[in-house]
């Protein structure tokens, strides 16, 4: 039996995390979207564990057949970056494919609704009461909705950079006191969930300038 718990779904892949489960929890999400009367726009991303990638256009591609529109990122974004895409956005869910902390043999799908926050209680009970219920899945096919402009690859990077040096939760290095402050830029990736280390530091780094 399934069920939601933490803000989402997490399982072993392959065993609990499957394309039959999470698009059958995708079916249950589209239908309390359209319930409840949410904004028909949802931004999808996805971290670097094993199969991420396939999880989240195939999340897409039911989101689509139910009528809403998907904003996918267009590469691998940390967590944050989606919660924050979807506050940005004013839309009412988001949704991420990570496991977290789990380890590497696991994946799940996290959600976001109002303001970027994680599930409302309403909400998850809403989910668990259909998810052993729900036995039709609709979906379409990921390229073509791409090509009708149904699913839109998108990038957030510049305007979560923008705002978390607003809110000071990044500090630029060259600014800081180096006696007192931080002495160093640390990147830490959760079980290889980001690979290009290099890659986002740049971005931050010219960010700065």
């Amino acid at each position: 039996m399934m069920k939601l718990g933490t803000d989402g779904f997490r399982g072993v892949i392959g065993v609990d995390f499957t394309k039959e489960n999470v698009c059958k929890i995708i079916q249950c999400a589209c239908d309390i979207i359209k319930k409840k009367k949410f904004k028909n726009e949802v931004v999808v991303g996805c971290d670097n564990r094993f199969m991420s990638e396939h999880y989240a256009k195939w999340i897409s591609e039911v989101l689509v057949a139910n009528g809403i529109k998907v904003l996918l990122t267009d590469s691998s974004v940390p967590t944050p970056l989606v919660s924050f895409a979807t506050k940005y956005l004013h839309n009412q869910m988001g949704m991420m494919v990570t496991a977290s902390h789990n380890p590497y043999t696991f994946n799940g799908v996290k959600f976001f609704t109002r303001e970027g926050r994680g599930i409302e209680p309403d909400i998850e009970e809403a989910f668990n009461k259909m998810l052993n219920k729900t036995k039709k899945v609709k979906s379409v096919d990921f390229e073509a909705a791409l090509s009708q402009g149904k699913i839109v690859l998108s990038n957030f990077t510049k305007e979560y950079v923008k705002k978390a040096h607003k809110e000071g939760i990044m500090v630029n290095p060259w600014t800081v006191n180096k006696e007192k402050e931080i002495k160093r830029m640390i990147f830490c990736g959760v079980d290889g969930i980001i690979t290009d280390a290099p890659g986002l530091c740049n971005k931050l780094i010219n960010s700065w300038f």
